[in-house]
Order: structure tokens, then C-alpha cells, then sequence
């Protein structure tokens, strides 16, 4: 399937005849529905002894499953310079073979992305939004108060593999009931580990010094009332093998949420046991314990931030190190969708680059970490704090950047093991910057920048996006 921004996917059948589909008549398909999937569309790979033309075919079927999978991007980058780094191509692995750990769950399926689960999704009525509210009397976003609300901090791994290219931490909310199937519910949350020997550490420390993707803590937002539905931490390493970068994953870790009262049963305390061997995405795969060590410690939101949780989705894995910016993004939301929407029958796109660029920012690291650096530099000189201002401060600083770089400028998509990628884009992002700081303007950064074509799509919201396929 391949993304349209007018309602419509491409699709193409068994017989390889494509044409239009609404998307009102899909469903998000599993991720242990799309594993056969694919292994069917290997054997037919191997079975295939017709013309190169049929060969030709089925070769544009398979890249527009690629293309499907990754993240919905309407603009086309053929005719882009790529980058000749060795970093992994979307769903090389996964294409390859089944999906094994949360990494290739990730690469695979766009609804585990920060741009599905921060983007406002319409309640069951189409009238309303699923977990936004606004509160007239205040002005401001109405707080939700969710089951689980609590802060995690990894503390440490220990007895771990040494000699490794890069050491991850993949958190996600899994339903490990048989009803619904065995299923991830919330986004993948990711956390770089500092390697020393056999030890993995965690940056603690909270400043625009380091990258959030280090950050050790992360926020856990949950309203499911199910038992059934866990907090999932799996350790993961990247290594080179023929070519390119493969993920795989040394062990899980699943800590309960709810108790018998429905209620959350986290204690906030100090966790530590040992990582468990399974592939969660096979059935038939027998749990093990392992030898590598896990140390954790659950504490409840800090006060000063309990204002902006409070705002983010019900279901959300989040760092709390852009938790103010997404604040802003939230608030924005809210006056855009709720407040100041005359129809709210409408289901028109709404044109806010905002509303619409902010969540896939935020699967960026690099990115995010540069608008909270220049928000923290801003907000220290504003005479006036009041929240008005500051979402007027936040909204010029993203106007003036990630607005500029996002779908706009030419640089390699985020790769976090990747240095050369790192690199290349931290070179984009430095120019804005610097240019930004000379003249006031983002204009000189774009008019001496080689960037992509714009298209409208990218900076309007449509409210039955890919997102809305739940």
C-alpha cells in the first residue's frame, strides 16, 4: 500500500493489478500478520520463473510495501542525493526476515511511531478527540489523569556483551492477553546506553549538554485498566554483518502495571532482576532467564512537570527532557482543534505547519534536542512568563527551524548508531542555527540551502490521517 494524501491508497493485488482503495476500508495489520505476509511474498519471490517483465513487476509491488511500512512521507525523494553511509535502509531488516525484536517492530509499523501517538486521534462519535480536552473557564488544556503515571529510571545494565558497536534500551506497552492476541499498544520509546565493559550506564543528568536519546528516565502514561496489558523493556545491540547494521535483541524485561483493584501497582521503588530470552512476536518461542542484570527505579513525576504530563496523550512512553515543548504543541492543538473550530463537523484538512510537522519532529532526537536548547536559551530572557507567551516564543522558534529542516532540507534520515549520519545532519542543523543567530530569519538558511520540493500535505493536518487506523 502507498500513501495518499487525499484519503486514497495505492494498493496492488495477487495478480499485481493496481488501483485506488479508501482508506476507510482498511485495518492496521498485525505485525504477526505482516511477518506472513512477507514470507509469502518471499516464496513467491523464489517460485518466479516468468519474463523480466513480470520479474520488473513484482520488484514495484515489493518497493511499494517498503514504501507502505515506513513512515508516510507524500513528497517523493527519488531524484535525492542519498547518503552513502552504512546505516540501515528502512525495513532492510525486516524485509529480510520476521520481525524479531522491537526495533524491527518499529522500523516496520508506523502506528509505534512518536507521529501516530502524539498526532490528536477522533473519538469513536467523530465529534470529539480521543484524549484532548480543553477547558474554556481557564483558557488551557483540561489535565487527564490517567491509571499509571509514574517516572522510570534505568539505572543500570550489568554482566552485558562487551566489544559492541551500540547498546539499546526499546520500551514499549504490551498485551499479553490471548482475546486480542499478543500486541503492542503504546509507541516505542528508545534509550542509548553508555557501554563500560560489561556495564551499560545511563546520562542521568537533564541539560541541553547532552542528547535526550541518552537521557536514562522516561515517562510512563498508561490507561488501560487490563492486567493483562505490561511494561515491556527489551535490550537490544547493533552489530555490523554483511553490510550493514542488524539489531538484535539479548533480553526483555516485562514489569505489571495494574493490580486486582485496577488500579497501578508500581511500586516506587528499586527494581532488579535478569533480562529474559523470548521473541515476543513468535508464538511458539519458550521464555528464559539470561545472565544479563537489570536495575531500575520507578518514582512519581516531578512536581514540576506534573502540569505538562498531564497534558500528553492517555497512552504515551515519553522523555521528559521535551516534555515542555510538546506542551506547547499540545496547547496548540487544543486551540486549533477544540477552542477556536467553528465545524466541528468538518473533517477538511487544517493548514498549520505546527499542528502537522511537530510529531514527526519528534521522532527525530537531534532535531528535538535543538528547539529545547534554543527554547531553554529563550525562555531565561522572557521579561514575561506567562503560558500565552511562551507557546508564542515556542511557536516562532520551530517556525524559524524544524519547519526549515523537516521535509525541507536535503540530510539523511536520524539514525542513532550511525556517526557518519549524525554527522551530515548535525552539519544541516548547525547552518540553520548559525544563520538563524546572524540574521534574524530563517530565510537565508533556505534560499542557501539545496532543499526538497514543498508540498502542502506536509504542513497540513488531516484528521483522518494514517494515524486514525487504529
Amino acid at each position: 500500500m502507498l500513501w495518499k494524501p487525499d484519503g486514497w491508497w495505492t494498493g496492488v493485488n495477487s495478480e499485481n493489478r493496481s488501483g485506488l482503495v479508501p482508506k476507510t476500508f482498511l485495518r492496521h495489520l498485525p505485525v504477526e500478520e505482516l511477518s506472513q505476509a512477507l514470507r509469502i511474498l518471499e516464496k513467491r519471490g523464489e517460485g518466479d520463473t516468468e519474463n523480466s517483465r513480470q520479474k520488473d513487476s513484482k520488484a514495484e509491488t515489493e518497493e511499494t510495501l517498503h514504501d507502505s511500512m515506513g513512515k508516510a512521507q507524500v513528497a517523493d525523494e527519488s531524484i535525492l542525493p542519498r547518503s552513502s553511509s552504512t546505516s540501515i535502509p528502512p525495513l532492510a531488516m525486516v524485509m529480510n526476515r520476521p520481525v524479531r525484536c522491537l526495533g524491527d517492530a518499529l522500523r516496520a509499523d508506523p502506528h509505534l511511531t512518536y507521529a501516530c501517538h502524539l498526532t490528536p486521534r477522533l473519538s469513536h462519535s467523530n465529534l470529539a478527540f480521543h484524549d484532548l480536552y480543553w477547558n474554556y473557564e481557564d483558557d488551557k488544556l483540561r489535565k487527564r489523569h490517567v491509571r499509571v503515571s509514574c517516572l522510570i529510571r534505568l539505572i543500570r545494565f550489568e554482566g552485558m556483551p562487551r566489544d559492541i558497536h551500540t547498546g539499546l534500551i526499546r520500551v514499549a506497552l504490551y498485551d499479553t492477553s490471548q482475546k486480542t492476541g499478543k500486541q503492542l499498544v503504546s509507541n516505542v520509546h528508545t534509550i542509548r546506553a553508555q557501554i563500560k565493559g560489561s556495564t551499560w550506564t545511563f546520562i542521568s543528568r537533564a541539560d541541553t549538554a547532552n542528547t535526550g536519546i541518552d537521557f536514562s528516565d522516561f515517562l510512563l502514561r498508561s490507561n488501560y485498566k487490563s492486567k493483562e496489558v505490561i511494561l515491556l523493556l527489551q535490550a537490544s545491540v547493533i552489530t555490523f554483518e554483511e553490510g550493514h547494521y542488524v539489531e538484535n535483541a539479548l533480553g526483555s524485561y516485562k514489569l505489571s502495571m495494574i493490580g486486582d483493584n485496577f488500579e497501578s501497582c508500581i511500586a516506587k521503588k528499586t527494581y532488579t532482576d535478569y533480562l529474559t530470552s523470548e521473541n515476543i512476536f513468535d508464538r511458539e518461542s519458550t521464555p528464559s532467564k539470561t545472565n544479563f542484570k537489570i536495575v531500575l527505579k520507578a518514582l512519581d513525576v516531578p512536581k514540576d512537570l506534573v502540569q505538562y504530563v498531564d497534558a500528553l496523550p492517555d497512552v504515551l512512553l515519553y522523555n521528559p527532557m521535551f516534555i515542555r515543548i510538546t506542551y506547547f504543541y499540545r496547547r496548540r492543538a487544543g486551540t486549533l482543534l477544540l477552542r477556536d473550530r467553528s465545524n466541528p463537523l468538518s473533517a477538511e484538512m487544517i493548514s498549520d505547519p505546527l499542528l502537522s510537522a511537530f510529531p514527526f519532529v519528534a521522532d527525530q532526537p537531534d532535531l528535538m534536542d535543538l528547539i529545547t536548547g534554543m527554547w531553554m536559551s529563550r525562555f531565561k530572557q522572557l521579561k514575561i512568563k506567562t503560558e500565552v507567551n511562551q507557546a508564542q516564543t515556542f511557536f516562532h522558534i520551530f517556525m524559524n527551524t524544524a519547519y526549515c529542516i523537516h521535509r525541507t532540507a536535503v540530510m539523511p534520515d536520524y539514525c542513532m548508531w550511525d556517526k557518519k549520519v549524525l554527522a551530515e545532519r548535525q552539519e544541516v542543523l548547525k547552518k540553520c542555527v548559525d544563520m538563524l543567530r546572524e540574521y534574524k530569519s530563517a530565510a537565508r538558511f533556505l534560499l542557501t540551502t539545496t532543499s526538497k520540493p514543498i508540498n502542502i500535505y506536509d504542513y497540513s493536518m488531516d484528521i483522518m490521517g494514517i494515524h486514525a487506523l487504529d
